[in-house]
């Protein structure tokens, strides 16, 4: 893979971007036309307004527009756009684990759930807070995007919170689960395999813009000590480079056992 190619992907994603703000912010210039974009949503436009080609580039593949500094610049066409995100989820297929549609409404910063690191209330709703406006801007922005590394205990929001950006940037982002350390058969296969990927991921960040989540202790101590297997520190050592990846720390207790606290209460 050449940087060359790397570049025209990083292309193709702020395209991506580009048109879904432009789509949903004037809906009526795009009838028929609907974010998440799918090939089948592009087909239908067309037939529905009578199109055999590209209405809006004519098959030239690619758009250009003057933004309000008078500074020109040029995108894919959606036409390219969505034959890319086609590529894209037929690429990721075999990948993917299924994984329920999740709104931004899922998850709300509070202060009542039990924390840890022993954190105050408005401690565990500001770190909550300041992880959903991040990720939010990762699946929303049309700007450089940057990895994100999720830590906090089982019932935290983890999983919610990358369930709702795959949800936003279907097809094009892919969810994936990875039992780390968990391997039955010893030999570390799938952390071995992670780690490849992350590897691959990391030679072309822009590309790969990547979320993961762990409960895993972060300290450097703990990272060193070999109390993990060397493919699970390494992997998250790559996560926790800042030239790539922000980090988030979640201090929220488990959401789950509250509510279970609640039902040996009596409580609704």
């Amino acid at each position: 893979m050449t940087d060359t190619n790397s570049r025209v992907e990083h292309d193709y994603l702020e395209s991506y971007f580009y048109w879904k703000a432009w789509v949903k912010g004037e809906p009526e210039k795009f009838p028929g036309l609907q974010f998440p974009l799918t090939w089948a949503k592009w087909m239908n436009m067309l037939k529905g307004r009578g199109h055999s080609s590209c209405p809006i580039c004519h098959q030239i593949g690619a758009y250009s527009y003057i933004d309000n500094a008078g500074n020109e610049h040029e995108v894919k066409c959606l036409c390219n756009v969505a034959q890319w995100t086609y590529r894209q989820d037929q690429m990721t297929q075999r990948w993917k684990d299924p994984y329920e549609q999740t709104t931004w409404g899922s998850i709300i910063p509070t202060d009542r759930f039990n924390s840890i690191n022993g954190k105050s209330g408005a401690d565990v709703k500001a770190a909550t807070g300041l992880a959903l406006s991040k990720l939010f801007y990762f699946a929303t922005a049309n700007d450089e995007k940057r990895w994100n590394l999720l830590r906090g205990t089982f019932g935290s929001g983890k999983s919610t919170m990358l369930k709702m950006v795959a949800t936003e940037l279907f097809p094009i982002a892919t969810y994936v689960t990875a039992g780390l350390g968990m391997e039955y058969d010893g030999s570390g296969f799938t952390t071995k395999t992670l780690r490849n990927i992350i590897d691959n991921r990391m030679a072309f960040p822009f590309k790969f813009p990547t979320l993961a989540s762990t409960n895993m202790s972060l300290d450097e101590s703990d990272l060193i000590s070999g109390k993990n297997p060397d493919d699970t520190r390494a992997i998250i050592s790559r996560f926790l480079d800042p030239r790539y990846s922000d980090v988030h720390l979640l201090y929220q207790g488990d959401a789950r056992r509250v509510g279970y606290q609640n039902i040996v209460k009596g409580e609704k």
